[in-house]
């Protein structure tokens, strides 16, 4: 505001604010003058400021006249008006009861009352305390506050600023810790189980160890999936996917799937003698040769489906609306190679040849050795849940199977390894299909149509442990385990077996008996004598050039 004070009060003249010994030191009006003019000039920094010229350090006595000059320069102690500005003072305005002495009130009216920049004092002289309004009875001062409240607003901001900080960091490390320790493990779970719908048989990686509930968690979801996959399989990713990928009840009584494989049939011989002789331990002997049965299938494009006592089904899955009249790729010759592998490994095997020696084995079948047959055949199956709400298995329906497994029977009546369909043949490559060599034409039981038989001559192995019989990637497999038999000895069989078809059993004869002289262990050979010798090497009157076997 402007200047401002007096209004029709009277003061007394300038002269009479130093208070001469001349006049009366009792002089009220002279006495009030200076009082006020001391009170002024402590509060209001603006004299001081013109003033700056005089060290008031060194010459106190003379910097205060100064002061005391400049003021009354500025006031009129007549009148008592102040003519500075009194919106730059810092005591804004000065009521003795009803006379204003020091500026107005207007000057007061710029101090916001938040933040505090106002500092207003009343004074009740005597009678009832009213407000500052009531002029007969109060005085007032008003002082500006505004470096204090700038300063308490700095420290405001700066307290805010902290604050903010302090739940910025707090929240950050919160949120840090949430991410790290709820939020990521429970997405990669979610992300685990996603997956695992979308392909059930996704390899499931291993979690490294953690302190922490959420690490359990995860690594027990994990277990979860993996044995998932190893109870189900194949054959029962769709059941995993669907009841994972969707809501509601859980619901394993899916509709099954057609599809194409070629199936596979393992058996391990004698082992009921074994399991009477093992007893508990019969446990470890079969999941022994479970384990290198399933590996050598699962290393060569194959999946395990089911394990029935000593029998092992497994399944190599063609592409939907394959043509399985021919090669498709190499997944037939990975099947065969699978089953000659396992063989090798199950001669090998050190563990398998310790539990044959005991002696309970030995003494029921003496010189016992681990032996397994194995049939293979290639077909449509329904592929599915097979069971109820209280035990399902996830398998095959098919009477493909069950071809297989009449196949996988078949090698004990022959004496082979190995035995595969005419169909599983064809669809071998031409190189591997020169290692095999056919052995029969039969109808198996439940089936009219003929079929051609097939073998690999599995050849010995010499390995004392699976350390020795090493498959070395860089040379082809069968280079490393050619057939036990040589191509001329295939050949010869071969031509031996086109006479038994084509009814000419005497010449057929003359070369069987060769290749025995050669190899008198052959069982085919063996088994094709016998049958021609039952009829005295004379095909009978209504030969079709196949016979039929009457052992399931």
């Amino acid at each position: 505001g402007g200047g401002g004070g007096g209004g029709d009060q009277t003061g007394c003249s300038a002269v009479r604010t130093d208070c001469a010994p001349d006049r009366p030191t009792n002089d009220s009006t002279c006495h009030f003058n200076m009082y006020l003019r001391n009170v002024i000039v402590d509060h209001n920094a603006e004299f001081a400021g013109l003033c700056g010229h005089i060290d008031e350090e060194v010459y106190p006595d003379e910097h205060r006249v100064c002061l005391f000059e400049q003021f009354d320069r500025m006031y009129d102690f007549g009148t008592y008006r102040f003519r500075g500005d009194c919106g730059n003072q810092t005591m804004r305005y000065l009521r003795i009861l009803n006379a204003d002495v020091f500026c107005s009130e207007n000057a007061t009216y710029s101090l916001r009352t938040s933040p505090t920049e106002k500092v207003d004092i009343c004074h009740h002289h005597g009678g009832e305390q009213g407000g500052c309004d009531d002029l007969t009875t109060t005085s007032r001062v008003v002082f500006s506050n505004i470096p204090y409240a700038q300063g308490q607003a700095v420290v405001n901001i700066v307290q805010v600023t902290f604050i903010i900080a302090l739940l910025w960091i707090s929240s950050y490390l919160f949120q840090k810790d949430a991410d790290r320790l709820v939020i990521r493990p429970l997405s990669k779970m979610a992300k685990l189980v996603q997956g695992l719908s979308h392909n059930p048989l996704a390899r499931i990686e291993e979690s490294e160890g953690g302190e922490y509930e959420t690490d359990f968690v995860e690594r027990a979801l994990k277990k979860f999936g993996k044995l998932l996959q190893i109870a189900f399989g194949e054959a029962g990713s769709e059941i995993i996917g669907k009841n994972l990928g969707a809501d509601g009840d859980l619901n394993p009584m899916i509709a099954g799937r057609k599809m194409s494989a070629i199936f596979g049939f393992a058996i391990v011989r004698n082992f009921t003698d074994c399991t009477e002789c093992l007893q508990e331990d019969v446990m470890v002997f079969v999941n022994t040769i479970a384990d290198i049965v399933h590996r050598a299938v699962k290393e060569n494009e194959g999946a395990p489906n089911k394990n029935i006592g000593e029998a092992f089904l497994m399944a190599w899955r063609l592409p939907d609306g394959a043509d399985i009249g021919g090669p498709i790729g190499t997944i037939a010759d990975s099947a065969l190679k699978s089953f000659v592998r396992a063989c090798l490994e199950v001669q090998a095997s050190e563990d398998l040849r310790k539990m044959t020696e005991h002696p309970k084995i030995q003494e029921r079948l003496p010189g016992y050795r681990v032996t397994m047959g194995f049939g293979l055949h290639v077909g449509w199956a329904i592929e599915g849940a097979i069971g109820s709400m209280l035990k399902i298995d996830a398998s095959y329906l098919s009477p493909n199977v069950n071809m297989a497994a009449r196949l996988e029977s078949g090698t004990h009546q022959f004496h082979v390894d190995i035995l595969m369909s005419e169909t599983f043949y064809n669809m071998l490559s031409r190189d591997v299909k020169s290692l095999c060599r056919r052995i029969d034409r039969v109808t198996v039981k439940g089936s009219v149509q003929p079929m051609s038989l097939y073998t690999y001559d599995v050849p010995p192995c010499h390995a004392n442990n699976l350390m020795e019989l090493e498959f070395d990637d860089s040379v082809d497999f069968w280079e490393q385990f050619k057939p036990r038999t040589r191509e001329g000895y295939r050949v010869e069989y071969a031509k031996a077996v086109q006479l038994y078809l084509d009814g000419k059993w005497g010449e057929s004869r003359e070369i069987v008996n060769k290749c025995l002289a050669e190899w008198p262990e052959d069982g085919p050979a063996s088994v094709l004598l016998d049958v021609m010798q039952g009829h005295d090497f004379e095909a009978p009157s209504n030969w079709k050039g196949f016979r039929e076997l009457t052992n399931k």
